[in-house]
């Protein structure tokens, strides 16, 4: 498209009369003229050169398989050919540049002003296309050197190799590539320097020698996705076969290993219902007060987001209604039209019940947006503490490392026997990066005193912490800290999507209070290190085995990792010896995950399992039972019916690979499936 558009620009031109010109010097300015048709040509020429060559490498890219690049040799002799073009291209793109914009060349040449417009536009835009390319091309170069083989038993050589010899040099240097991409990235983060160190050690440990390109990725994704329905699948199908106990996946969607035994779950109420779940129930109240107050409080949790997520929720009516409604002048670091408060009241329009006491729209590392209100259709004073919606966000969401805390006890309360002395604290394992600010949004709060000020003036209404993603996560953290003193001892959270921040021990101490609510396959419950780095490793064992071109691979995905193509014509058995691949068995990619871990300086199993992050409290798994398709204007439209259900933390510790993983994250969509999950119990009843 770009080449016609120069080629039409070329056409258009034609060398304008000499009395057109705006002063004597002619010859100056038709030289100038003729010097920006060279550029065009120049830029056609370049152009059409890159097409051909993307043509080339785009063939050659398709042929082998992920790991047998043999028949893909001559690429990087392509790509240094396309690099040489790539500096021809910003040489022209300076010169043009300088000529359209710092001569008057092109203003007395006499052309039509649209034309002018045009030849502008022409050299703004190849300078944008090439900055664009040259800024990805820097990101993405390993300043390291680039070790990986194509061979996986080569690559495991080298692993071998850089563990014994030059370990602590190859991680330094890797670490300090990923510092600066994350200091370029987010140039506009207000984290401090040690932040950007241990998220930049945390990358570096996660993706160090993956020489694989984000399509390789996609790839194993599919496959991963392939293998685990169809595990799934098979063992719901023999439950039904024989009415007996049936192996499904409880732990983890492990490629390689034998899952345990657990009880029968029908296929109709399968869906994603976990292992250990059970439904609630249509006859307690107490379950439909829960399912209601997490319909209630769950606007609060969108309301902090502030106006992107309303304009994301209502885009054809959110300008109007924000321009309508008057945000509150006093609210802190909102912008200058008051988009964000306006955007509150919006969101929590209960009638005249909600009273917004306090709202503080501050960014930055530790302390994070956040709104005190008063609901009195519910007799609740609520703090809703805001999502990862910026650059800071993300800085604090990455320092996901465990770190050891003690937690402070309030009176009379501890894990452990009744004989013994209370502690003053729990040790436990939290999220780092949240942690802190949980902390910083603590002192916070003490020092606004608006809603220690609200709790006081209603003393008989329930005090809510709530919150979304990492607004959940810091819920957790804060209902910790805050339920040590006396007046918020009374306290109960509700957190919503919240990622795994405590350990096991803090997990089973907040069983009492405090409620995580998620719905379907939700990415971030089931998202920590570990089960980030489990998942890293199937997708090395998945890609392993693939015994076909990648593109094959995408083009059987289809939009949910679903084809016509079986998977075992997409994948070798795990033991077998794939002529490719070299011997490469399960054994061997066992101790490529050994390498892996002596490389980090992982712990032993034990302290692994101590540090190990999850849910906290009391798990409200929003889960898929049935899905109908039901007519459109255009298309089917997809009816999903929900069901809540109690389920156990440990059903949570690893990715199940979903389309649905990252819209059922979003905070609307998890009202819509706990208003669904709702109506069904009150038709059940």
């Amino acid at each position: 498209m770009w080449i016609g558009v120069l080629a039409a620009t070329h056409s258009s031109l034609h060398q304008p009369h000499n009395d057109s010109f705006c002063d004597a010097n002619v010859t100056e300015q038709l030289k100038g003229f003729d010097y920006f048709k060279l550029f065009l040509i120049t830029s056609l020429a370049c152009h059409t050169v890159c097409f051909f060559l993307l043509l080339v490498i785009t063939h050659i890219s398709l042929r082998g398989t992920i790991l047998n690049n043999k028949p893909r040799r001559h690429l990087p002799t392509l790509l240094y050919i396309r690099f040489v073009v790539l500096l021809v291209e910003i040489l022209l793109v300076i010169a043009g540049f300088h000529h359209i914009f710092f001569s008057n060349s092109l203003t007395c040449s006499g052309l039509p002003y649209a034309l002018r417009v045009l030849m502008r536009f022409v050299v703004v835009t190849t300078l944008l296309s090439t900055s664009t390319f040259l800024i990805s091309m820097c990101a993405v170069f390993d300043t390291t050197g680039g070790h990986g083989s194509g061979r996986f038993e080569e690559h495991l050589n080298w692993r071998r190799n850089v563990v014994q010899n030059d370990v602590e040099n190859a991680v330094s240097n890797y670490d300090r590539l990923w510092y600066h991409r994350l200091r370029c990235l987010c140039i506009c983060g207000s984290a401090h320097a040690s932040a950007y160190e241990e998220v930049a050690q945390l990358f570096s440990n996660f993706f160090m020698n993956m020489d694989v390109v984000p399509s390789d990725g996609i790839a194993a994704l599919i496959l991963i996705r392939r293998l685990q329905l169809e595990q799934e699948s098979e063992m719901v199908v023999s439950s039904l076969d024989d009415n007996r106990d049936v192996p499904l996946l409880q732990q983890r969607s492990r490629l390689f290993q034998t899952p345990g035994k657990i009880n029968r779950v029908t296929l109709t109420e399968r869906g994603q219902i976990t292992a250990n779940a059970v439904a609630m129930g249509s006859e307690d109240p107490s379950d439909r007060a829960i399912l209601e107050d997490s319909i209630r409080f769950v606007r609060y949790a969108i309301a902090s987001y502030g106006w992107m997520m309303f304009t994301m929720m209502n885009p054809a009516t959110a300008l109007c209604r924000l321009c309508r409604c008057c945000g509150a002048p006093n609210a802190v670091g909102d912008n200058c039209c008051r988009c964000n408060a306006s955007a509150v009241r919006e969101q929590t329009k209960f009638g005249n019940d909600v009273e917004i006491v306090y709202e503080s729209f501050r960014n930055d590392f530790l302390v994070k947006p956040f709104l005190v209100a008063v609901d009195h259709n519910r007799k609740a004073v609520i703090l809703s503490i805001r999502g990862t919606l910026s650059v800071s966000d993300c800085i604090t969401d990455g320092l996901a490392q465990s770190f050891e805390v003690d937690i402070p006890l309030p009176p009379n309360q501890f894990n452990g026997n009744e004989s013994s002395s209370p502690p003053a604290a729990l040790k436990a394992y939290v999220h780092k990066g949240m942690w802190l600010s949980a902390k910083a949004m603590v002192d916070l709060i003490d020092a606004n005193q608006s809603f220690k000020a609200a709790v006081e003036q209603y003393p008989e209404y329930r005090i809510i912490i709530t919150g979304h993603s990492l607004g959940g996560g810091l819920s957790v953290l804060v209902s910790l800290l805050l339920r040590v003193k006396p007046l918020f001892a009374r306290l109960r959270c509700f957190a919503f999507a919240p990622p795994p921040v405590v350990s096991v021990e803090a997990a089973v101490y907040c069983e009492s209070f405090l409620l995580s609510i998620f719905g379907g396959k939700d990415l971030v419950p089931r998202m920590s290190v570990r089960s980030l780095t489990l998942l890293r490793n199937d997708m090395v064992t998945a890609v392993s085995r693939a015994k076909v071109s990648k593109t094959r691979i995408l083009c059987s995905g289809g939009c949910c990792g679903l084809g016509a193509t079986s998977t075992k014509t997409l994948l070798s058995d795990p033991e077998q010896v794939h002529p490719l691949h070299g011997p490469l068995s399960l054994k061997k990619l066992e101790s490529f995950s050994k390498s892996e871990r002596s490389l980090k300086g992982t712990e032993n199993e034990e302290e692994e399992a101590a540090k190990r992050l999850v849910l906290a409290g009391k798990v409200l798994h929003v889960a898929k039972i049935h899905t109908s398709a039901t007519r459109g204007c255009i298309c089917p439209r997809k009816q999903r019916t929900y069901r809540a259900t109690w389920a156990q933390r440990t059903d949570f510790q690893t990715i199940q690979v979903s389309p649905l993983m990252v819209t059922d994250h979003l905070p609307h969509n998890l009202e819509y499936q706990l208003n669904q999950a709702y109506s069904l119990l009150l038709q059940e009843s």
